[in-house]
């Protein structure tokens, strides 16, 4: 009998399902249950593991610990049809003369190239240091960097002299990323990014978190706000139903392909 061939998605989220259910698996084990090769195994469980969604180990992968996730440059290489869509619709959010402040990671740098060829005035404070560069080419793009100790995996500032600095600004819109969204709000592995982004969100009067599906259900280390306190989530795809309906309920409004906005 013909074993069923599921799509790449599916595939994947079965993979995921079995490690989370036993903890780990291995790539012949899972290789048999799909009904495909062990390298088109491999091939998920790398793309998988440089997403951050499991570790990859010797044999197979294992799930995800809390605090751990891949590098901006490993992450860059992953889910880039999925940033560019959340940038495109992004983009359409702000306006000129608008001040805006703009964290750290992959998806705000996929932005700050859409708003750097939409608008012509805009006035960004950032972190992030590939979003602040690509903005800056842009005649009547006002760039402010924070200052504070570099980060080069991240490709950002943080530490004290970065909140203080913040605290003296208000802005229009706080647009961040997170490393996961989960019931009890964003969340973010690394504690620096998450202390700036809390800072950027105190600031400003409007807040936008960019997400990739991959990322929902996700809990990580540390919080960075609750679901309450965000105004738009943009994605590429809505979450699932249980958390689509929390995120409702608390008034965030869910801008992806299917809204139709």
């Amino acid at each position: 009998m013909k074993r069923k061939r599921y799509p790449k998605e599916d595939r994947q989220e079965r993979i995921i399902a079995a490690i989370n259910a036993h903890g780990a698996a291995g790539v012949s084990e899972l290789a048999s249950e799909l009904g495909v090769t062990r390298q088109t195994v491999r091939r998920d469980l790398d793309e998988l593991s440089v997403n951050g969604i499991v570790n990859r180990t010797y044999g197979g992968a294992a799930v995800r610990r809390v605090g751990l996730e891949p590098t901006l440059m490993e992450r860059s290489k992953v889910a880039t049809a999925e940033r560019s869509v959340i940038a495109d619709l992004a983009s359409g959010l702000f306006s000129n003369g608008e001040v805006v402040m703009m964290g750290a990671g992959v998806t705000t740098q996929y932005l700050a190239r859409r708003l750097a060829a939409r608008y012509d005035r805009l006035q960004v404070f950032t972190n992030n240091m590939g979003a602040g560069l690509v903005l800056a080419a842009r005649p009547g793009i006002r760039v402010v960097f924070a200052p504070g100790d570099l980060d080069p995996g991240e490709e950002c500032v943080c530490g004290a002299e970065t909140l203080a600095f913040l605290e003296k600004f208000r802005a229009d819109t706080a647009v961040f990323g997170a490393s996961g969204l989960f019931e009890g709000g964003a969340c973010e592995v690394h504690s620096g990014i998450a202390w700036v982004d809390r800072m950027m969100l105190r600031q400003s009067r409007r807040h936008i978190l960019l997400l990739d599906h991959s990322r929902f259900g996700r809990p990580h280390m540390e919080l960075v706000c609750a679901p309450e306190e965000i105004d738009i989530l943009v994605s590429d795809r809505r979450p699932e139903r249980e958390l689509r309906n929390l995120l409702t309920e608390c008034g965030v409004e869910i801008l992806c392909p299917e809204s139709g906005r």
